[in-house]
């Protein structure tokens, strides 16, 4: 088995480049100005912004179409205490009943290990008549492992009953994992972005594919220390991290922390004469309060 060394420098770049690969949907909305609709990279409180000739430009229409594209974003955020809620209330008139002042009310905290810009959230209805409608709304910045109470309303132009609301989450116009798909579903997603990656490469080292970077300690972060962790690990040729283990840190703490992130890192796996491989890898990773947290 061949050993190699990644710096996390290598690794940060690598997920950077990842980070604007195809999504499983992109959120497109149409513009009068040309008659033809263009994909959606920031939402700023519910208005869409495209590219335009002159950069990012604002689009006055509403009228959304969300497209299947080949993959995910390699990041993720998870929801907790999701609450999705239709509220509105029923008038007779001429006795046919009228739904009036419909809203979909959105509440979760989410939480990414990922620091993520232009983050913004997709609402797709399902009414019962079979149609549906897409809701958008700003969520803005998240920080990494720094959870963000949100809610969001938005208004419903149909009087239908609501039979289902799918959520998706955008980072810059790319939709990422979420908890809210399964984790099989996951995983198999994974699964096709490792082999689309890997090719028909012949010889070629692993990459990072979800390597978030850890945390720095809670213990430590009155004392400030900077420090460093070394981690040992097998990437196994399905890209699963293998048997990690501490090498060496300046802290216990560090060395706990760096540990933890790694548990769960996916890779591209090694390549050798075509077929993935199993390979051994120590990655240091750096300490730093002042920094901790950013991108």
């Amino acid at each position: 088995m061949k050993r190699c060394t990644l710096c996390l420098a290598a690794l940060a770049a690598a997920l950077l480049g990842a980070g604007t690969a195809a999504a499983q949907s992109r959120l497109y909305v149409f513009d009068a100005s040309d008659g033809q609709y263009h994909r959606v990279v920031k939402v700023r409180e519910d208005r869409p912004y495209i590219l335009g000739r002159a950069g990012l430009v604002p689009s006055g229409d509403r009228r959304y179409a969300l497209r299947k594209a080949d993959e995910y974003a390699p990041l993720f955020i998870g929801l907790e205490h999701k609450e999705v809620e239709v509220s509105g209330f029923n008038i007779l008139g001429q006795g046919v009943p009228m739904s009036v002042n419909k809203q979909v009310h959105f509440k979760a905290v989410l939480t990414s290990p990922y620091w993520l810009s232009d983050v913004f959230l997709v609402l797709e209805v399902e009414f019962s008549d079979g149609a549906t409608t897409v809701l958008v709304r700003e969520v803005g910045k998240l920080e990494a492992r720094t959870p963000l109470r949100y809610e969001a309303d938005a208004d419903l132009e149909r009087d239908s009953a609501v039979r289902s609301c799918k959520v998706h989450l955008f980072t810059e116009g790319s939709e990422v994992f979420t908890s809210e798909i399964p984790e099989a579903q996951r995983e198999e997603q994974v699964a096709k972005m490792i082999k689309s990656r890997l090719g028909s490469a012949q010889q070629a080292g692993p990459r990072p594919l979800l390597c978030p970077a850890p945390g720095y300690p809670e213990a430590l972060k009155k004392s400030g220390v900077r420090g460093r962790a070394v981690v040992a690990l097998r990437i196994s040729p399905e890209g699963r991290v293998l048997e990690p283990s501490v090498q060496s840190a300046t802290d216990p703490a560090f060395g706990e922390s760096a540990l933890s992130a790694v548990r769960d890192w996916r890779f591209v796996p090694g390549v050798r004469e075509g077929q993935p491989v199993e390979t051994k890898v120590a990655i240091p990773f750096g300490f730093d309060p002042t920094t901790a947290g950013a991108r």
